[in-house]
């Protein structure tokens, strides 16, 4: 994803690729447990969650950019 700095592609790892399923399933409501179940290797919700938290600093950061940079 082009939007992610270093830090954000090291911290989600082979999670990168499934933002955007990540995001629509917990849009659409589909429980944290279920969504790393879905997408990860281990039980749980916890890498659902950080990847979360990750694309929300990116979409936040990304909102922020344009607030302060349009005309």
């Amino acid at each position: 994803m082009d939007r992610l700095d270093a830090v954000e592609t090291t911290e989600l790892g082979r999670l990168e690729p499934r933002l955007p399923t990540i995001v629509f399933l917990y849009g659409v409501g589909v429980p944290l447990d279920e969504i790393g179940c879905r997408i990860g290797h281990f039980p749980g919700a916890w890498e659902a969650e950080r990847a979360l938290r990750v694309i929300s600093r990116c979409i936040a950061r990304q909102l922020n950019d344009l607030l302060y940079h349009t005309s």
